[in-house]
């Protein structure tokens, strides 16, 4: 095969795992929106909290042995060493370990609301843990097509199986016991699909092969768990410290920014082959890259966060309805890290691709650690703004932490003027829109997005360079 014929498919791969991740992910926001306004703050804030924990117990059962596979299948025979077998009996040893330890700690957890709700989606999540070790032979196998059309396919088979209960006036916990009814029928799907395809796996019961397993895959289960550190803190220290109703109201808020955060990974996933290989061909275009994508996300990054604060409440009342208002307050919070998700995305892809992954991963563990003691420091002072504030603190302190590691490689960028007219194009249509008074939010947002690129053409920099190079990024992206 051929580079070019390599690069199509790998470029077709990752398009179908893009494309189904952002269709799936509709359906999830949509199941979100539904739980929201029929079961309020408080049914929210008892689905995000037993998701929050799900995440942290389906750590061990996944022990990053799914990235660990598909490295290993990718390179042997998958069945003739059994160790496609073997991973997939490691993970139903682990899930009946982690599903006996939920149900002993599931009395102590102290948080209000129907403790089953935590099971149910707990079960669920250990399901997709054990699906993931049968889908990791066809991604080896670069059969993504496959994985992305099942993946979509189970999002919105137990979206609506969810949904459709909770219309008609069903309780929260009768409509969530439907997500592991749902897993279990993806499983018996999938372990059907990849045995007609490769052959069943050989189940393994070898304790050497599990122990030496388990050592090479340590490394990813340690960033998996980094990373739910990251993510997924907060909403279980709100549950425990406050209640599920405002567990509801932060993760409102946080969801909507979660979905926009997409865009930025999206820009990751566009930059990383074409910073990969200039780093290894020319520094100088490698720096002129950088400067580039730095420039053009300051200036639609900016105006995005902005945009988001000036339209808060309209945002919140037109998903939820005005019973999550409270959210609105958040969301002028969390605005910010859209911004910040920008700048991570576009700073970790330069330092993945100039070879400092250990930097990166170093700078994450510190934004951890300050995520977590800012938000149990600052809740008994503030509540959930608490929590807002000090995931906007730790994401900053990465953004610092990363940038001066990259600096070392490429120098700091070169985006002054790019902040400035991002900046004041964002000011000016606050300023106007807010002396206006309300507006229905179909008209702020265009209005908003006309003054903004009025102001920035008066800019000669913008007029000669910048508008050009915007319209390319985005087809790019």
């Amino acid at each position: 095969m051929s580079g070019n014929e390599k690069n199509t498919k790998i470029f077709k791969n990752a398009s179908y795992l893009t494309i189904s991740r952002i269709l799936g992910d509709i359906f999830t926001f949509i199941l979100f929106v539904v739980i929201a306004r029929v079961y309020g703050t408080s049914g929210l804030g008892q689905y995000s909290f037993a998701m929050g924990l799900a995440s942290f117990l389906i750590v061990f059962v996944d022990y990053g042995l799914t990235n660990y596979s598909i490295k290993e299948l990718s390179k042997k025979n998958a069945f003739k060493g059994d160790h496609y077998g073997g991973i997939l009996s490691i993970r139903l040893i682990m899930s009946v370990f982690v599903c006996l330890f939920l149900v002993i700690i599931l009395p102590f957890i102290p948080i209000d609301g129907n403790k089953e709700i935590i099971l149910y989606i707990s079960i669920s999540q250990v399901l997709l843990i054990i699906i993931e070790s049968l889908s990791a032979i066809l991604i080896a196998r670069q059969d993504l097509h496959i994985v992305g059309i099942m993946d979509f396919f189970y999002k919105l088979f137990s979206s609506i199986a969810i949904i459709i209960p909770a219309l008609l006036g069903q309780s929260l916990i009768f409509s969530l016991a439907m997500l592991p009814i749902a897993g279990a029928i993806y499983l018996l799907l999938i372990f059907k699909l990849v045995s007609k395809k490769y052959g069943r796996p050989n189940v393994i019961a070898s304790f050497e092969y599990y122990r030496n397993t388990l050592k090479e895959a340590f490394t990813f289960a340690v960033f998996i768990l980094l990373h739910k550190i990251s993510t997924r803190t907060d909403i279980i220290i709100i549950g425990i410290m406050l209640n599920t109703a405002s567990v509801g109201i932060y993760n409102g808020a946080y969801r909507i920014i979660f979905m926009l955060m997409l865009f930025a990974y999206f820009c990751e996933l566009a930059l990383m082959p074409v910073a990969t290989n200039l780093y290894h061909s020319s520094k100088d275009e490698l720096t002129t890259l950088y400067n580039n994508s730095f420039s053009i996300i300051m200036l639609i990054a900016i105006p995005l966060s902005a945009g988001i604060w000036l339209t808060s409440k309209d945002i919140i009342s037109l998903i939820y309805g005005n019973q999550f208002i409270e959210s609105s307050i958040i969301l002028d919070i969390l605005a910010w890290l859209v911004l910040l998700a920008f700048i991570k995305s576009i700073i970790g892809v330069f330092l993945t691709s100039c070879e400092m992954q250990h930097h990166r991963t170093r700078g994450q563990w510190v934004a951890a650690i300050l995520n977590v003691a800012g938000t149990i420091l600052l809740i008994p002072i503030l509540g959930i703004i608490g929590a807002a504030i000090a995931t906007i603190i730790s994401e900053v302190v990465l953004i610092i932490i990363n940038g001066l590691n990259l600096k070392q490689v490429i120098g700091a960028p070169r985006i002054h003027k790019h902040i400035f007219m991002g900046s004041i194009g964002s000011l000016v249509f606050c300023v106007i829109i807010l002396s206006i008074g309300e507006l229905p939010i179909f008209i702020t947002i265009p209005l908003a997005i006309l003054i903004y690129f009025s102001v920035l053409m008066i800019f000669k920099d913008f007029r000669k360079h910048e508008y050009k190079l915007i319209l390319q990024f985005i087809g790019r992206s």
